[in-house]
């Protein structure tokens, strides 16, 4: 989610639209034929790091005629709201893609919705079950003919990405298999319902990243493992005069550094921030936030970071240039 409209006015003057758009988009169903011109999946790997490969869930020869690689994992990463990754070669998705290749053979594919995007937040908001669903027949794909195991899946999703991912998994039937890593999922028209939004039964493993929580992402614990740097609140350390954007895009920051810094971020599971900074959860379990997570985490974690690249307060590496791009970002 970038520049933060100022929330509260953003979505009152959403309402009337959105609700004229939610009622040409049948719940029971997705118009696979027009969302698939508007969804556009990029597919990465070590022997197309830089020009995508297109895949379309109407056209499965076009991947039995891509690089994909049933053998190595595979990474979906999808955007938040009006962060289509085709913007800008900085956003974080783009990032995250380029930073997973050269840690190892990975097949990547990038879900650019900003085709079925809105600047109207709540159209946005009611297109994400959609989206999702279109997404779930992509795994579908790669499963049954790309020969993808679906244990071998991770899911990645910004805001309304996160949610995303949760109706994908869903909708593909992974249960018990696969990972979902939610970063800061978007809090705002989301409720307790689980059946409309992320949860930790859509797969295997769920861990999300709180940076906004409170404000623009979602605060309640909804992973197997919720993960809350500096309170996981609004304002994160570094940001200034934040109004949500930096602290909501800070999750990637931290994925990222993650990423290319295994260790930087071991977490302390506790009950409360205040426990966490009088020190009284030393000797609770630790888990090591991120791209590395233990799957077997359990619970709500939490972690101190610095203001600025590098974020780990204990890796004693510097930045990447590639973090650094992501120092305050504003839009992801």
């Amino acid at each position: 989610m970038p520049h933060s409209l100022p929330l509260v006015a953003g979505l009152l003057l959403a309402l009337a639209a959105g609700r004229g758009h939610a009622a040409s988009n049948k719940s029971d169903g997705v118009d696979i034929e027009h969302l698939s011109k508007e969804v556009v999946f990029q597919l990465f790997t070590r022997h197309n790091t830089g020009k995508p490969h297109i895949l379309d869930v109407r056209q499965p020869e076009l991947l039995e005629n891509s690089p994909f690689n049933p053998l190595v994992p595979t990474k979906v990463i999808v955007h938040g709201w009006l962060s289509g990754q085709k913007r800008e070669k900085g956003a974080g998705g783009p990032l995250l893609k380029d930073a997973i290749l050269e840690v190892s053979d990975y097949n990547v594919i990038l879900v650019d919705w900003s085709g079925a995007d809105s600047i109207n937040y709540v159209a946005a908001r009611l297109r994400v079950s959609s989206v999702g669903t279109l997404v779930g027949r992509l795994l579908d794909q790669l499963v049954w003919t790309g020969g993808m195991d679906t244990h071998d899946v991770h899911l990645v999703g910004h805001s309304l990405g996160a949610h995303i991912m949760g109706f994908a998994a869903r909708n593909a039937g992974l249960g018990d298999t696969g990972r979902i890593t939610a970063l800061d999922p978007a809090g705002p028209l989301f409720t307790s319902n689980v059946d409309e939004r992320l949860d930790k039964s859509d797969a295997g493993f769920v861990d999300v990243i709180h940076t906004c929580a409170g404000y623009l992402g979602y605060h309640a614990a909804i992973g197997h493992a919720d993960f809350y740097p500096n309170d996981g609140t609004w304002v994160q350390p570094g940001c200034g005069l934040d109004f949500g954007a930096c602290s909501h895009c800070r999750s990637y920051s931290l994925l990222l550094e993650s990423i290319e810094s295994p260790d930087a971020f071991v977490a302390t599971a506790c009950d409360s921030w205040a426990h966490y900074k009088k020190g009284a959860c030393q000797g609770n379990a630790t888990a090591v936030m991120g791209f590395g997570l233990d799957r077997r985490a359990r619970g709500s974690f939490y972690v101190a970071t610095n203001r600025q690249p590098p974020y780990s307060t204990t890796a004693n590496v510097p930045a990447s240039d590639r973090l650094k791009l992501t120092k305050n970002f504003q839009h992801c």
